[in-house]
C-alpha cells in the first residue's frame, strides 16, 4: 500500500525529456519566466521532466541536468528533511482523484545551494497543480522557484498551501509534519497579533475567521513547542527568531 512516506521515491526520477521545438516554444510563452527565478514542467505520469528554463542563472545547472532528485539534493542539509516531508505528504494528498485539482499548490522557503559557488539561496518554491486528466487526476506539476533576499530564516521553515479545501489539506500534512519545527503563514499572522496583546477574539475580527479557529492554531503551537502560555509561546517564538525582535 503506498503511504506518504518518502512518496517522492514513487513519482520522481532523473528522467529528463527533449520536447520538440513547438512544444517548447509554448511553454515558454505560457509559463513567462520571472527575472530571478527559475521553473520547470514534471509529468508525473511518465515520471520525467519534460521543461525547465532559468537553472543556469538560478543554480549553475545546464538544460537536461536538471531533474527532480538532482533538485532535491541541491536543497540545504537544514531544510532537506522537511522540504521534502512537506512535498511527499502534499503530493500523497494531490494523488487521490479530486474536483477542481488544478487549484492546489503549495509554497516553501528554504535554501538551494548554488553548484558552482556553493552559496545558499535563499528560495521560494512555489509547487503548483499543472495538468490533469479527464477523471481528474493530477498527471503534471509546475515548480516556480524564486531567489527572494529578503527572506529571513530561523529554526523554523515556513510554508503554506493553497486549495479549495485549504483547511483539510494543511492539516493533513500537519498531522504528517507534527513532530517538526516548522510553522504555516495562518499561524504566523496569528502569532504576529497575539504579541501586540490582541485577545482571541480581536484576533478572530482582524483575520475575519472564527475564534475557535484563531484557538485552534495557537494550541496547535502549544503542542509542537512544548509551551503552556501565550507569553511563553511569545517568548519561544522572539527566542526562536519566528518573531522579529523590535528594534
Amino acid at each position: 500500500m503506498t503511504t506518504a512516506k518518502d512518496f517522492h521515491k514513487t513519482v520522481f526520477t532523473k528522467e529528463y525529456f527533449v520536447l520538440p521545438d513547438e512544444e517548447k516554444l509554448y511553454y515558454g510563452k505560457l509559463l513567462k519566466r520571472k527575472e530571478e527565478e527559475a521553473l520547470f514542467v514534471y509529468n508525473l505520469r511518465d515520471k520525467r521532466m519534460v521543461y525547465d528554463d532559468g537553472w543556469l542563472d538560478l543554480l549553475g545547472l545546464r538544460k537536461g541536468e536538471v531533474n527532480m532528485l538532482y533538485l532535491l539534493d541541491c536543497i540545504d542539509p537544514n531544510f532537506k528533511d522537511f522540504v521534502i516531508a512537506v512535498t511527499d505528504n502534499s503530493l500523497f494528498y494531490l494523488s487521490e482523484n479530486r474536483p477542481n485539482i488544478l487549484d492546489y499548490s503549495f509554497t516553501i522557503e528554504f535554501k538551494l545551494i548554488h553548484q558552482l559557488s556553493g552559496e545558499g539561496l535563499p528560495i521560494r518554491a512555489t509547487i503548483f497543480s499543472f495538468e490533469s486528466d479527464e477523471e481528474g487526476y493530477l498527471t503534471a506539476i509546475l515548480g516556480r522557484f524564486e531567489l527572494d533576499r529578503t527572506i529571513s530564516f530561523n529554526n523554523f521553515t515556513k510554508y503554506t498551501v493553497y486549495s479549495p479545501d485549504k483547511l483539510r489539506y494543511i492539516e493533513g500534512i500537519d498531522n504528517k509534519l507534527f513532530e517538526s519545527h516548522h510553522i504555516t503563514y495562518k499561524e504566523l499572522e496569528v502569532l504576529q497579533l497575539i504579541s501586540k496583546g490582541l485577545a482571541i477574539k480581536q484576533v478572530a475580527d482582524e483575520l475575519e475567521v472564527s475564534n475557535s479557529a484563531v484557538e485552534k492554531r495557537i494550541y496547535t503551537l502549544y503542542k509542537r513547542f512544548d509551551v503552556k502560555s501565550h507569553a511563553h509561546l511569545i517568548s519561544f517564538c522572539y527566542n526562536n527568531l519566528i518573531l522579529p525582535l523590535e528594534k
